[in-house]
C-alpha cells in the first residue's frame, strides 16, 4: 500500500511538473508548447515575442551563444557540419551591438558563409560587408546567379531597383532584365536591357543582344556593334581605317579631267565617291568612308590647283614675253616714223 502510494505520488509529481514547464514528449520527440511535436524538439508559443532565448556571459568582442550542427560521421564520432554563431560587438548598456554569422566545414575547414553586421548589413563571403549586401567570392566565376523558368522569347530573371516616394510607397525607378531567345540545348541565346523610369513609364535605356551588340534607345542595332537612337556628344572620336587616299599623290595616279567631273556630276548631282542625298537619308553616313572620301576629294583639287597654278604662271610668262615683243614692235615702229 505504502509503494502504491509513492508510486502515485511520483506520477503527479511528474503531470505537475509538465503541466507548469509546458513540456511534452511524445516517443523521442520533445515539444514545448505543443503536445504533437513533429520534430526531436518543437516550440510552439502562444503569444508574440521570443520563442526561444539562448544566453551566453561574454565580453565584448568575443564569441557569444550561438547553435552548432553535427552529424555522425563514418568513424562513429560526432562532427560538426555547420552552424550559427553571434558576436557581442558592444556591451554597453545603453549601445549593445551585436552580429551574427552563418558557418559551414568544408574539409574539416570553417567557412563563415554569411554575415549580418550589427548595422543590418548583410555580407556573403565577407565578414564585413559595405553595404546592405555585399557578395565576395574568392574564386573565379559567378558570384550571383538569378534563375528562372520561362519558355523561349519570354521574360527572364532580372534585378528591379525601388525607391520610397512622397506617397509613402516603393515605387520602381530603374532595373535589369534579361529575356530569353532561344532555349534549345546547345544554342541558349539570350540578351539584356537596362530599364528607368521617366514620368511612371518605362524606357528601355541600353539594350544588350544575344550577339553582344549594344543599342543606346534601341534594341534594333541593325547588325552594328553599337546603335544610338539620339544625338552624341564626345571629345574625340578615333576611326581606324586602311587604304587612306595619299595614294593621289602617286605619279601613276589617273585623276578625272575637269570636263569629265563636270560631266558627271551634271549626271548623278553629287561628286564622284560620295553619296547621294537619298542614300544618306536611307542607309545613315560612314564617317570613316565619307571622311576617307572627302580626304581623297581635296587632295585632287589640290592637284587641280597646282596644275592650274603652274597653267597661269605659264600663261603669265608668256604674257610677259609677249608683252616685252609687243613694247619692241612699238619701240622700233616708233623710231621708224620718228626718222621720217
Amino acid at each position: 500500500m505504502k509503494k502504491i502510494f509513492f508510486t502515485l505520488l511520483s506520477l503527479g509529481s511528474a503531470c505537475s511538473l509538465y503541466a507548469q514547464s509546458n513540456i511534452f514528449e511524445q516517443g523521442s520527440n520533445v515539444g514545448i508548447g505543443t503536445t504533437n511535436p513533429s520534430g526531436k524538439l518543437e516550440i510552439l508559443g502562444q503569444s508574440n515575442g521570443d520563442q526561444l532565448i539562448i544566453s551566453r556571459n561574454v565580453l565584448a568582442g568575443a564569441q557569444g551563444p550561438g547553435i552548432t550542427f553535427r552529424n555522425i560521421v563514418n568513424s562513429g564520432t560526432l562532427e560538426t557540419i555547420g552552424g550559427l554563431e553571434s558576436q557581442l560587438r558592444s556591451g554597453s548598456t545603453s549601445a549593445i551591438a551585436g552580429s551574427l554569422s552563418l558557418f559551414t566545414i568544408n574539409n574539416s575547414s570553417k567557412i563563415n558563409a554569411m554575415s549580418i553586421a550589427s548595422n543590418g548589413n548583410i555580407g556573403i563571403g565577407t565578414a564585413t560587408p559595405s553595404s546592405v549586401l555585399e557578395v565576395m567570392s574568392q574564386t573565379n566565376g559567378d558570384q550571383v546567379i538569378i534563375s528562372r523558368n520561362v519558355l523561349s522569347a519570354a521574360a527572364g530573371p532580372g534585378i528591379t531597383f525601388k525607391n520610397l516616394v512622397n506617397n509613402g510607397t516603393f515605387e520602381k525607378i530603374g532595373g535589369i532584365e534579361s529575356q530569353l531567345k532561344s532555349g534549345t540545348d546547345g544554342a541558349i541565346a539570350g540578351a539584356l536591357s537596362l530599364f528607368t523610369m521617366n514620368n511612371s513609364i518605362k524606357i528601355d535605356a541600353v539594350s544588350v543582344a544575344s550577339n553582344g551588340d549594344v543599342g543606346i534607345g534601341t534594341a534594333n542595332t541593325r547588325g552594328y556593334k553599337l546603335a544610338v537612337n539620339g544625338n552624341i556628344r564626345s571629345k574625340e572620336i578615333k576611326v581606324e581605317m586602311d587604304n587612306w587616299p595619299d595614294y593621289v599623290f602617286r605619279p601613276n595616279y589617273q585623276m578625272r579631267s575637269l570636263a569629265a567631273l563636270k560631266h558627271y556630276i551634271g549626271h548623278h548631282k553629287h561628286l564622284p565617291d560620295l553619296p547621294s542625298a537619298e542614300d544618306v537619308s536611307n542607309n545613315g553616313l560612314n564617317i570613316g568612308e565619307i571622311i576617307k572620301a572627302q580626304t581623297k576629294m581635296i587632295e585632287e583639287v589640290t592637284l587641280y590647283l597646282i596644275e592650274k597654278d603652274q597653267q597661269f604662271d605659264s600663261l603669265r610668262k608668256d604674257n610677259v614675253k609677249q608683252q616685252k615683243e609687243i613694247n619692241l614692235l612699238k619701240s622700233q615702229l616708233s623710231n621708224k616714223f620718228l626718222k621720217h
